[in-house]
């Protein structure tokens, strides 16, 4: 895996100014991070939506947590404008590991923007024995416990009280958080009205590689965490991963704001799709046969 163009944008885009600009006013969507690492917590217009576990890491084939194996070496503001707009945050570098010789530089980003928040983690010396499988819950052992390689974003608690999610190859809507490798995008709301509050969760790269988690380092259960799955074994110098709360009003409209965001981000437009106008269905292949098609064979 290798960063995708948009967090070249990104990492180039703090600004040089010698010292950060003042505090913008309350901002709809926002994130505080504890320069300990053991909190963080999301606030829309003032009221707190998410907290966040300890910030974590899977490497060298175990856990390391802030406050215990992963030590802050130091934690500074970030601030400045790219693709999505201006933003402000906080930059945290860490060590992890117990003894010289297997330490590994893991460093979290938070970037606050005025409808978004944007999560970034890296290894600026690659990592390696980040693969891992977490035990299944003992009360409910059927259902599969899925895990990421980093607790960040990893949430402890969700304000909002319905979630939807899309999974699998026909990406299949629930009412319900989608965990693991084939998860899609998140929504959380507490009603479906055109008016709700909506928070909409993503990768910003390396979608193939993400995950949906359910469970955290300690082995606690998540409340929702998104980042790299933990079947990945290593990951290569220089590799960062970003993931996006979108704060939006209305289901559809809110996924319409976050697809355009995306579709600018790469670069990218809508292209013309004829399952949308035609009739049509999908067979278990996922071809597609348009009514044209059923016109000729009608005809034989």
């Amino acid at each position: 895996m290798t960063p995708g163009p948009l967090l070249g944008a990104a990492l180039a885009a703090a600004a040089s100014s010698a010292s950060p600009p003042a505090q913008p006013q309350q901002r709809q969507l926002s994130c505080t991070l504890a320069d300990s690492g053991l909190s963080y917590a999301c606030h829309r217009s003032g009221e707190m939506v998410m907290s966040g576990a300890p910030i974590a890491c899977f490497v060298n084939g175990e856990w390391h947590t802030a406050g215990k194996t992963l030590s802050l070496v130091n934690a500074g503001p970030v601030y400045g404008s790219d693709a999505i707009g201006k933003f402000t945050g906080k930059r945290l570098r860490w060590k992890a590991g117990r003894q010289q010789g297997s330490i590994v530089t893991f460093v979290t980003t938070v970037r606050n923007y005025d409808s978004a928040v944007v999560f970034e983690y890296g290894f600026p010396d690659g990592a390696n024995g980040t693969e891992h499988h977490p035990t299944p819950d003992p009360v409910f052992p059927w259902r599969a416990a899925h895990s990421t390689i980093a607790n960040f974003p990893a949430m402890a608690s969700v304000a909002p009280r319905r979630a939807l999610s899309w999974q699998d190859a026909f990406i299949t809507p629930q009412l319900e958080l989608a965990t693991g490798p084939n998860a899609g995008v998140s929504i959380f709301m507490d009603d479906a009205s055109g008016s709700a509050d909506v928070l909409v969760a993503s990768p910003l790269n390396h979608f193939i590689g993400s995950s949906t988690g359910n469970t955290l380092a300690d082995g606690q259960p998540a409340a929702w965490s998104l980042g790299l799955a933990s079947t990945i074994k290593s990951l290569p110098p220089g590799f960062t991963h970003s993931l996006i709360l979108y704060a939006g009003v209305g289901v559809t409209q809110a996924i319409h704001d976050w697809g355009s965001l995306q579709l600018r981000l790469a670069n990218s437009s809508k292209i013309a799709d004829p399952t949308l106008t035609k009739l049509s269905y999908q067979t278990g292949t996922l071809s597609v046969y348009l009514g044209p098609w059923w016109s000729y064979l009608s005809d034989r």
